[in-house]
């Protein structure tokens, strides 16, 4: 489940085409979010894969694995004073940990690698996402299980936080 704001996103996703909408399989992942928060983009749950960072950028690329199955891509825009990128990753972090979650990989801008490895990854596209090359954290993370991979891009523009989430 996906859940942001006091009412929230929950239970099955449903896929539409026409006026036929059929459920398909979601993540079992529940994230909160501050009631500012605003679901701007989400795609259905499609079979592929996902590229997801397991270190920083280095003149030899990123180290990446490519997690395959069922993925599941949302970004959030959160607006506040109080919201900051670090506000969003420490909120983000505890609510994978609580829900055991192992951090496979957490870095910061230039500790990632800045452009290079903002652009090397599929981390969402404006004017939904944005990512400040000076302001921007990123974690992979593993279910207990080792069934679900989650990899989010934490960003912040001015007054406006900004959350990309791939569940794989």
């Amino acid at each position: 489940m996906i859940q942001t704001g006091p009412q929230g996103i929950r239970g099955t996703a449903l896929l539409c085409a026409g006026f036929l909408c059929l459920p398909f399989a979601t993540h079992a992942l529940d994230l909160d979010f501050p009631a500012s928060a605003d679901l701007v983009r989400s795609t259905g749950g499609v079979e592929g894969q996902h590229t997801i960072a397991t270190g920083p950028w280095t003149p030899a690329g990123i180290e990446t694995r490519d997690a395959t199955g069922i993925v599941q891509e949302f970004t959030w825009q959160v607006t506040g004073t109080d919201v900051t990128s670090l506000s969003l990753l420490t909120s983000l972090r505890a609510q994978l940990e609580s829900q055991r979650y192992q951090i496979d990989f957490n870095c910061f801008a230039d500790g990632c690698g800045g452009f290079d490895f903002r652009h090397g990854l599929p981390v969402g596209q404006p004017p939904e996402m944005y990512v400040d090359l000076g302001n921007f954290h990123y974690i992979s993370a593993t279910s207990e299980d080792g069934d679900t991979h989650a990899a989010l891009m934490i960003s912040q523009g001015g007054a406006t936080g900004f959350v990309h989430l791939a569940l794989i």
